[in-house]
């Protein structure tokens, strides 16, 4: 059904009176029901005609005058009263629109109604009328408001041994059941309306068939219940006349017409096919359908209206689908404004995605009808004349006629996108900043672009693009064939343009921007046979850069400088390999991608490509990053459920282990913290950066966890541990008492973490253990660095005491020969005692029985020194010389001693 005033005014006055014609025919055969119809068919064009195109008229005007004063609200933007005025004015526009919009849409569910009242009057049901007897009617009128019926009251005793009257009533009976019959057999009978006419709108008159079915069984059953009937078959009944009567209740089939109209009737009635048909814009077309979808399973609650109807409801309503979107396409852009009357951005904002939105929310409810369909085909019997027709078979040939409408607005798309490609291309190109490689002049290259916009109005003008009959199509057929023609002449030049640049272009990065620039061109043969040995020479160098890259493929990425990198960074090898690869696959696509600009989208597939395409799809399947990580996460498996990793189970609960090393093969105590686990849980966390979280096992995630969980434990240890090796080795056997509770509390700490006792056995159960999963672990090990950093204190102070020590007692072999020196040394060297008792040194008496055993050895030696340098003296010297050598000792104080050193 049209519902707006078509853009053909001859075509229109052609196609009004065809319809006008057909209605008639069908009037004459209607009978006496056709001056209804004819009414009604009035109505329908005089809205459709008169009241459609006036408000639409009026809607221009208002578009009109609103760009006319923004015009002018634009040249006067500096009057005072300006914005108070365009505000008012935007409110009463509005308002004014929303009004005749909706007066519209009244409009057009009038016309929906009135075609569906027509219908109603031209349709096939018979009008029941039960005619009785002169004799009955006038006696009917006699019977009393009560309805008790009293043969003597109303004079009809002398009727009931009339056998000429009660012949006549039977007959009379015979005929109403006759007329009864016609209405009663339409469910069974009527086949679902024919859409061979897709002017006949089967989906609306099938509801409009029920709608009046249902009212005209409900007419049957008032004629039915009339007095002047009742009174008959009273009197026939009285008469002995049963035949008749038993044959008006049992034979009619009323009862069963009549539930099966009312059930049909109660499925369609709210079936939104006339909303689909009044709707005038696509996103109430939408809605519309949606609603149809959402109404179709509601068949459940129906039991007469079988699912082949139902099929071919669905396969109407997809005509009168594609009819409100014609007409809406039509009142919005005409015949050709889809082409001509927009921009693209504004075409495929206002006509492509909303037309696609439409198609693809039908394809997904229609999907969904399918599979209801069928499955509501399991559960009931199709009603069908082939009884071989399955529920399959049956969606399967149903017919959408808004596919037509779908693949020309497909075409119309197509050919904007391919325009509107074209047109940017020649516009880059003739408008670039290098005028040197333009057209000849300025005035070709104005010429050329405005030929390529013109073409579309040049070959559309007079082309109904949405006319889908035969002529339509050809007519459309024609119009791209000549637009195709049209702008060869132009791919002509601009292959000649495009010649000229490659020639120009100074190494292959400019020859891969420039195909990259011209690359839509490329499907043209004209433009493909100018670049062909251009196109040879960058198929060379794109093969040559493959061939650099399988070979550095070959040379592996451990002997990469992208491994030694990595490295540098603190990227895992699983990782780093993974990033290699990658970066070589990007560098693989980007060359292909090329290609493509060279050679076009289906490059692969042409001769010249060929063999490029197969060798970067080999290196591309070679550089599969995912199974290098396969191959890692199955070396892990195989680790994690090897024999020795479950033996070690229990021993890698604890955080020490004593190990032997150097070529004394000491005990020594180690971190229990695998580098190897240390590695893990920095590959997964890179993996997990590069996009394989969901790839990565559980149990490589819960060892990762816990080697993550275990590692600042670890590294705080391993520093500890560490710093406690370096600084046993400075401590020597005499040094080592003075620091033994230090070393004791740190032993007894280490024993703790594994399953010794200090002493080599087996340690009892009755101390605290600390393993890894233990809460005390974080506590463990602050202590344990604690007593490390204290133990590290009191050797540096010890070892700093000694230095001192070592100073002074080498100031002592070295000193005068005054008693004052010899006692200041003496007294450094106890003030440094002295501190170390202070600190709490524990055996200090021993260390100091050594400090003055090596004192003793320096003073002999200063002793043993002097007295040999006295002799030699006394030997050289006379006696004189010799006895005042001794007078001076004797002034000297004899009897001064140096102090020993003693522990306070």
């Amino acid at each position: 059904m049209t519902l707006a005033a078509r853009v053909y005014e001859e075509e229109e006055e052609e196609s009004a009176e065809k319809e006008e014609s057909a209605e008639d025919s069908k009037e004459d055969g209607a009978g006496a029901r056709g001056p209804g119809s004819s009414t009604f068919l009035s109505l329908q064009l005089y809205a459709r005609h008169c009241f459609v195109p006036a408000v639409q008229a009026i809607e221009a005007l208002e578009e009109e005058e609103k760009k006319e004063e923004a015009e002018t609200e634009a040249a006067d933007a500096g009057a005072e009263n300006a914005p108070d005025t365009t505000q008012e004015e935007q409110q009463r526009r509005k308002k004014t629109s929303n009004i005749l919009e909706g007066l519209e849409d009244k409009i057009r569910e009038l016309d929906v109604a009135l075609g569906q009242c027509r219908r109603t009057a031209l349709g096939q049901i018979p009008h029941v009328n039960l005619r009785v007897h002169p004799d009955i009617a006038e006696a009917a009128l006699k019977i009393p408001s009560s309805g008790k019926i009293d043969m003597d009251d109303l004079g009809l005793t002398s009727k009931l041994s009339d056998d000429e009257f009660l012949n006549q009533l039977q007959t009379g009976v015979s005929h109403w059941i006759d007329q009864i019959r016609k209405i009663t057999v339409l469910p069974a009978s009527t086949p679902f309306p024919s859409g061979e006419d897709e002017a006949a709108n089967a989906d609306l008159e099938e509801v409009s068939f029920w709608t009046a079915l249902e009212a005209a069984l409900k007419n049957v059953r008032s004629e039915l219940s009339k007095p002047e009937v009742e009174l008959t078959l009273t009197l026939l009944k009285t008469a002995k006349r049963f035949l008749a009567t038993i044959a008006l209740e049992n034979n009619t089939g009323l009862d069963s017409a009549e539930a099966h109209a009312s059930d049909v009737a109660n499925y369609l009635r709210n079936y939104p096919v006339q909303a689909l048909a009044a709707a005038h814009d696509l996103p109430k077309i939408g809605s519309a359908i949606d609603a149809v979808f959402a109404h179709v399973p509601k068949i459940r609650q129906s039991r007469f209206y079988d699912l082949e109807r139902l099929a071919r409801l669905v396969e109407a309503t997809t005509l009168t689908l594609r009819q409100s979107m014609e007409s809406a396409l039509r009142d919005r852009y005409k015949s050709n404004g889809i082409i001509l009357g927009t921009t693209y951005e504004q075409y495929q904002k206002d006509v492509y995605f909303p037309t696609q939105d439409i198609f693809v929310r039908f394809d997904d409810q229609y999907e969904q009808f399918t599979d209801f369909f069928v499955e509501q085909g399991r559960r009931r019997r199709v009603s069908s004349g082939d009884s071989k027709k399955t529920p399959s078979e049956i969606v399967k040939g149903m017919k959408l006629y808004h596919s037509t409408l779908r693949d020309r607005l497909e075409a119309i798309h197509h050919f904007r996108t391919q325009h509107e490609k074209l047109h940017s291309v020649v516009v880059e190109v003739l408008t670039g900043d290098d005028e040197e490689h333009s057209l000849t002049d300025a005035e070709d290259s104005t010429a050329a672009m405005r030929e390529v916009e013109e073409a579309p109005l040049a070959l559309f003008a007079a082309v109904d693009v949405l006319d889908l009959t035969p002529r339509g199509n050809a007519a459309f057929a024609t119009a791209l064939e000549g637009y195709d023609r049209k702008i060869d002449a132009i791919e002509e030049r601009l292959a000649r343009l495009l010649r000229d640049k490659l020639e120009a272009s100074q190494d292959a990065e400019d020859m891969f921007r420039v195909f990259a620039r011209f690359n839509p061109l490329l499907t043209r043969t004209r433009v493909r046979a100018a670049v062909k040995e251009f196109q040879i020479q960058l198929i060379s160098t794109v093969g040559d850069a493959i061939e650099k890259l399988r070979a550095k493929f070959t040379h592996k990425y451990e002997s990469s400088s992208a491994s030694s990198i990595s490295r540098l960074r603190g990227i895992p090898p699983v990782s780093g390999k993974i990033l290699w690869a990658k970066q070589m696959e990007r560098q693989v696509h980007a060359l292909m991608k090329r290609m493509g600009d060279v050679l076009g989208a289906n490059w692969g597939q042409q001769l010249e490509g060929r063999q490029l395409r197969r060798s970067g799809d080999e290196l591309l399947s070679k550089l599969d990053a995912r199974a290098f990580f396969r191959a890692w996460v199955s070396e892990w498996e195989r680790d994690l459920s090897s024999d020795a990793a479950t033996v070690n189970a229990r021993l890698n609960s604890y955080p020490i282990l004593i190990v032997r090393e150097g070529p004394n093969g000491a005990f020594v105590a180690k971190v229990n913290f695998d580098e190897k686990n240390e590695f893990l849980f920095r590959e997964i966390r890179h993996l997990k950066w590069l996009g394989y979280e969901r790839d990565i096992p559980r149990t490589l995630s819960l060892v990762s966890e816990e080697s993550l969980a275990r590692y600042p434990h670890a590294m705080a240890l391993k520093t500890a541990l560490r710093s406690y090796a370096v600084i046993r080795e400075l401590i020597t056997p005499e040094l080592e008492p003075l620091v033994m509770p230090q070393l004791r509390a740190i032993r007894d700490s280490v024993a703790e973490a594994f399953d010794v006792s200090p002493d080599g056995g087996k340690r009892a159960g009755s101390g605290r253990r600390i393993r890894w999963e233990t809460k005390e672990m974080a506590e463990w090990v602050a202590g344990l660095t604690e007593l490390v950093s204290r133990f590290e204190e009191r050797v540096e102070t010890l070892l700093r005491a000694c230095d001192k020590v070592d100073i002074a007692l080498d100031l002592l072999g070295k000193v005068n020969y005054n008693g004052a020196n010899f006692l200041n040394v003496v007294q450094s060297v106890q003030k440094i005692v002295d501190e170390l008792s202070l600190a709490g040194y524990m055996d200090l008496s021993m260390w100091v029985d050594v400090v003055d055993d090596r004192m003793g050895v320096v003073l002999g030696k200063r002793l043993q020194g002097a007295l040999q340098a006295w002799c030699n003296t006394y030997e050289l010297h006379d006696e004189d010389s010799m006895d005042e050598d001794s007078e001076e000792k004797k002034d000297a104080d004899p009897k001064e001693t140096l102090p020993p050193v003693s522990v306070p």
